[in-house]
């Protein structure tokens, strides 16, 4: 019987045929549509979720008040992590991260990279980093160290082991101690390369706002509550 209906159906397509063609065309067009936007979404809600933590990491964004009037930005203080660090319980690690543009010379070339950041070394304790090369407990304790991605490590390095070799970044000798996976697509902060950064050089609270600051919660956080601390603590600071 399904043989009798398929051969039927095949009948009506060839007798309608400019009728079949725009009716099949129109399915084909609306089911790829659909595939197309079922694939964004997920791309969309999937941002930063290979992390192993995400439901408990937060970035923590400044209000700025002023007579004209109130502007919100993504950066924060750069004294922010050690303080949430070391006095909010709730806070398992918080890290900083500052863009650095870094013009890189090695061998005849000369390239200017716009996706290095500068950080600490908390920064592995809250995000997820694949490790190829290196150890993530020690590869940014010492100062002039990066760790690069890599496509950074195949960029400058080719085939040969990049682990332990030397970047000549904004005329700074950096060692590679790090090669890390290169981070996915859907990534909010595309990152290239992590170069070591010592913060406890920095003194001014209201001076020094340049940084992302991104806090791992022991437990997934009451934001509203959290934040009602910070206002409360930034308060004290600005008095």
């Amino acid at each position: 019987m399904i043989q009798n209906y398929l051969t039927i159906a095949w009948r009506n397509l060839l007798k309608h045929k400019s009728f079949s063609f725009i009716n099949i065309l129109g399915l084909a067009i609306g089911l790829a549509a659909c595939l197309i936007i079922f694939l964004y979404v997920q791309n969309e809600l999937t941002y930063d979720r290979y992390n192993a933590n995400a439901d408990r990491i937060a970035r923590v964004t400044v209000n700025i008040h002023s007579p004209e009037s109130d502007m919100v930005a993504a950066f924060s203080p750069d004294l922010l992590a050690g303080e949430l660090a070391r006095n909010y319980p709730e806070v398992e690690a918080a890290t900083r991260l500052l863009q650095s543009n870094q013009v890189v010379r090695y061998q005849q070339d000369v390239i200017r990279e716009n996706a290095f950041y500068e950080t600490d070394a908390q920064i592995f304790k809250v995000f997820s980093f694949d490790f190829i090369a290196g150890d993530p407990s020690s590869a940014l304790m010492n100062p002039q160290s990066i760790v690069i991605t890599a496509r950074m490590a195949k960029k400058y390095f080719g085939d040969t082991q990049a682990l332990g070799k030397t970047l000549h970044c904004n005329g700074q000798d950096i060692m590679v101690t790090g090669i890390v996976k290169d981070r996915p697509a859907n990534s909010d902060i595309h990152i290239d390369a992590l170069l070591s950064k010592d913060f406890s050089t920095v003194k001014g609270w209201v001076s020094d706002i340049s940084v992302y600051t991104f806090i791992l919660f022991r437990q997934p956080p009451q934001l509203k509550s959290f934040e009602q601390k910070l206002n409360s603590f930034s308060e004290k600071i600005i008095q």
